[in-house]
């Protein structure tokens, strides 16, 4: 179903690149531009050509705003799954969560960085920042599934 989803998000994007697709507070954000994001995010689980997530799942440890859309987005178009996980929760909870899901990548923003004890041994990888850069080089090809 997810799969499907992100399709149907595709679908729109080509269909409708400017078109508003994702209000936050004071910010806009095309489906283009949203579609830019989450292929620049998707393209980071990939190394060598391999997904680092295949068969996994990756967390998405943030407070609600505009990078959970493109996490959640970049993570169906790398072909994996994702677990959302409160980030006000307590760090023993967000410990157990991460190991009992067996889960080796996490998404988060950057004003969490560092700052959690779950992070170590992890790959991290910081949503604000990598979503933003770098815009211009276009649609992200991502290795065939």
């Amino acid at each position: 179903m997810c799969v499907r989803k992100a399709g149907s998000f595709e679908s729109m994007a080509e269909q409708y690149p400017e078109r508003t697709a994702l209000i936050y507070e004071n910010q806009k954000m095309t489906y283009q531009e949203l579609r830019l994001r989450s292929h620049r995010i998707g393209s980071l689980l990939y190394q060598d050509g391999q997904c680092v997530c295949k068969n996994q799942r990756v967390a998405i440890i943030m407070e609600k705003g505009w990078e959970q859309i493109v996490a959640v987005l970049g993570i169906l178009v790398a072909g994996c799954a994702y677990v959302p996980i409160d980030a006000s929760l307590p760090s023993e909870r967000i410990q157990f969560i991460l190991d009992d899901a067996g889960i080796d990548v996490i998404m988060t923003q950057k004003k969490f960085l560092g700052q959690e004890v779950w992070m170590q041994s992890r790959i991290i990888i910081d949503v604000t920042t990598k979503a933003n850069y770098p815009m211009e080089e276009g649609i992200i090809a991502l290795p065939q599934k």
